[in-house]
């Protein structure tokens, strides 16, 4: 049975952001030889805001392999301890959307 990508793993650093500061995104994912990831992105979501982050392959394959890239907290953003994070990976089968919520 095929399957769209699965996310196996996603880590934050630093876990909150600040004004002006950057947070690094690391996401593990795993397709399959038929259908590869082609493509993992994310959605920074403070307060109000909707903060597009691409992220490129770092190690491994488009099959299974580990992604990175990392967004930008804007210096007009107010600081917010609950923000979301929602994670794109796409293949032929479709995207899988992770959203996650931190506090």
């Amino acid at each position: 049975m095929q399957s769209s990508p699965v996310v196996t793993q996603a880590t934050f650093s630093p876990m909150y952001v600040s004004q002006g500061n950057s947070q690094d995104v690391t996401i593990t994912a795993v397709g399959t030889e038929e259908n590869p990831i082609t493509s993992v992105t994310g959605m920074a979501i403070p307060d109000d805001q909707s903060i597009f982050v691409a992220l490129a392959l770092d190690t491994g394959t488009d099959v299974e392999g580990i992604w990175i890239g990392f967004w930008i907290m804007l210096s007009d953003a107010t600081y917010c301890p609950t923000y979301g994070f929602n994670i794109n990976v796409t293949s032929a089968l479709g995207t899988q959307t992770v959203e996650l919520n931190f506090r």
